[in-house]
Formats: structure tokens, sequence, C-alpha cells
């Protein structure tokens, strides 16, 4: 997230401007100063996905309960520590900067995602761009369907790269954004064990810091191949919140005019209280930030939702030398990535309904509630909660 800079003690940045790259960065503020809409926001009346909602209410599911389980704290921890630290030093230090014109240290965590997913087993690629003459690269691994809409596209993801006043020295990035990194990495463990009917996608961005760089050039590319992705999870600072209060609030940015979005961050919300999880989420509609990677989702009109902290309570060591692990509420990290394992085990297992043909050439596709998970690869049902199809008219508060 960007957000405006405090200056001393009083004088905060104003304006609508992008951010300053180099050795003096800026950030925006964090009740959501916006950029300048972005010129390619013209594309999102090109491309509307024929859903406008999912089912109200989603049955619990036993198989996705067994998912929700199997997340561990001790690899998000693990994750965190790994993507902080300098390798060069001690275990889970926090002296490692990801920021993405330090070249050597933004390298050095790409090539841990992108090994953590081999081991997975899964198909991952390295999405290079270049940005004012500087290589910069996402993180990309998937997990195709196997339904007959397996071309139907599920993304949870998170940038990977860091900022700090001194980004080329210190950055380590725990909440911002190794929190996010590490749930999209623990989802991808449970998930590949697993069969699903949509292919899901594993997504880390590099550049978010600067403008969005990483998922901007991504979206582009997936609108350009008529990718058809039929929802977004994007986290974006997942690990704190101040005690007291200690009150668990999260919030869900859906946008107020795409009913696609609001209907996935419905379906986040209620797989919060579906399997039981610590957290308090409000959606954002009216007044939902632009500031993070879902935006460039938005921008090509493909339905994202992000989760994030509580603007209200927000972390007060971000984008500075003191936003590590020692400083995160983990176990609110924790419980996010459950509420992300299980909307995706669902979503992902929806059978595609037909796509309704445009004038044109867009992605189009509807998330239609009914089910089937399997375990370990094989043909046997993991969880059965068939829902009868239902296009509802979803609404913010």
């Amino acid at each position: 997230m960007r957000f405006v800079w405090m200056l001393g003690t009083a004088v905060l940045l104003a304006g609508l401007s992008l951010m300053a790259i180099g050795t003096s960065v800026q950030a925006l503020d964090a009740r959501g100063v916006e950029f300048a809409e972005r010129s390619n926001r013209l594309a999102m009346a090109m491309v509307r996905p024929t859903a406008v909602g999912l089912q109200a209410s989603l049955a619990y599911s036993p198989g996705i309960q067994a998912m929700v389980d199997a997340v561990s704290p001790t690899l998000l921890v693990h994750h965190v520590c790994k993507l902080q630290d300098d390798n060069a030093l001690a275990y889970c230090n926090a002296l490692g900067t990801r920021y993405s014109r330090a070249t050597a240290g933004l390298g050095e965590a790409a090539q841990y995602l992108y090994d953590q997913y081999t081991t997975l087993g899964l198909s991952v690629t390295y999405d290079a761009f270049i940005h004012w003459g500087v290589p910069m690269t996402n993180v990309v691994a998937e997990l195709p369907g196997v339904g007959p809409g397996d071309e139907h596209v599920y993304i949870i993801c998170a940038h990977y790269d860091s900022i700090s006043p001194n980004p080329y020295d210190v950055a380590p990035g725990a909440d911002d954004n190794a929190s996010g990194s590490a749930a999209v990495l623990e989802a991808a463990r449970i998930l590949s064990r697993h069969q699903f009917a949509g292919t899901l996608r594993f997504i880390h961005f590099a550049g978010e810091e600067l403008s969005l760089l990483g998922s901007a050039h991504y979206a582009e590319q997936a609108f350009a191949r008529r990718d058809l992705i039929d929802g977004v999870i994007n986290l974006d600072m997942i690990a704190y919140e101040s005690v007291p209060p200690n009150d668990h609030i999260v919030e869900i940015h859906s946008g107020p005019d795409d009913p696609a979005s609001i209907a996935l961050a419905d379906a986040l919300i209620q797989n919060v209280a579906e399997y039981g999880l610590l957290l308090t989420p409000q959606k954002i509609t009216e007044g939902a930030t632009r500031l993070s990677d879902h935006a460039s989702f938005w921008n090509h009109g493909y339905p994202a939702v992000l989760g994030i902290e509580d603007f209200d309570d927000f972390n007060p060591h971000y984008h500075s030398k003191d936003d590590t692990l020692a400083n995160m509420r983990t176990d609110m990290m924790i419980e996010f990535t459950k509420a992300s394992v299980a909307t995706l085990a669902e979503l992902a297992s929806l059978p595609a309904a037909a796509e309704t043909p445009t004038p044109t050439a867009s992605p189009t596709g509807t998330i239609l509630p009914t089910v089937t998970a399997t375990p370990s690869r094989t043909a046997t049902a993991a969880h059965h909660c068939y829902l009868p199809v239902l296009v509802r008219a979803a609404t913010g508060h």
C-alpha cells in the first residue's frame, strides 16, 4: 500500500502524484488519498464478467474445514522470516530489503518464492518486466483446473517488494507485505494437494510500492491474452492490530459499482463466519481504496477484492525499518490465510456457467455455486456442498 509519509511531526504530503523513484521515497495517506485515475481505467467499460454475484449463504463443508485446519502458523512465520531477513546474516534477522530497485534483494526474495513453488510441484514462472531500465519480476505459480471450465481462473496475490526511508539499505517489510506473501505461499501449499474445477494462480508482484508496477503489467498481459479471471483476492498488510482494543477488525475493499467484486467480498466474509475464524471483517464499498494491486485488475474489469488490516488501527511501523516480525500480530495473518483458503477452495470448485457472448473480445465467466474438490489429485470428492444456481444482486453496507 502507498500512503502519505509523515515528515517531521506534522507535515503531510498532499496531492495525487506518483511516487518518486530512487532513494527519496514517498507514500500516500493511510486513509486512502488516491492516485490520479490511471489511463487504462477506460478498459473497464470493455470487459465485464457475466456474473453478478454468488449465493448469499455458502454451505459449510467438512472438506474445506480440513483445508482451513491445515494452515500452519509455523510455516507462515518462517516465510515472513525468510522474506524480511538478509540471507548472509543470522536466520530471521530484520536487516533485509526487497526494494524493487535494489535488484539483489528483490532477486533473492523472488528466488525464495520460486523455490517454494517448485517444491510443491506447481508450475512456476518469472513474469519479468523492466521499469526505467531496472529489471523486475513477478512470480507466478499455477494449479491447473481439471473441470470442463478449467480456463476459468481464480487468483490469490500479494506484493513481495518492500520500502522504507532508506530502502537500498534496510526495508524488512514484514507486515507490508511479507505477511500477504506468506499467506499466498501457505494457501498454495494446502490447495496444491487437491484438484479443482477451475485453475488457481498464486502471484507475487514486484513494484507495488512504486505505483503498482508488477500488477499493472500482469493485468494488462492477462487482458491481452483474454484470460477468464473470475476472481482475485489481494492480501496486503494482514498482520497487525493494536492491543487493546484487540477487536480483530479487518477490511475487505470491493468497490461500489462492481457486483461481481462485491459478491467476492461477500463470499470471503461469509467464510469467516462459516469456519469460525477470529476476524471481524468490514466490507468497504464506497470509498474503497485503489492503492494496492487489486486496482490493476479493476482497471481491466476483473472482479477483485483487497484484504487489509483496519485503517483505523493501522500498523505504525509500516514503510520503516521497524516493520518486522517482532512488531506483527501473527494470529491475524493466520486467520486471514484460513479465510482465503476456504474461499478459494469454494470458488475454484464451482463449474463454470455458459458464457454470454459479447460484442467485444473480453474475458467473461460466471461464478456459480456447486462444488467438488478432490484430495491428493484423485477422483474422490473431498467435500460436497451443492448449492443451487442463484444470481443475486450484491450490495454494500
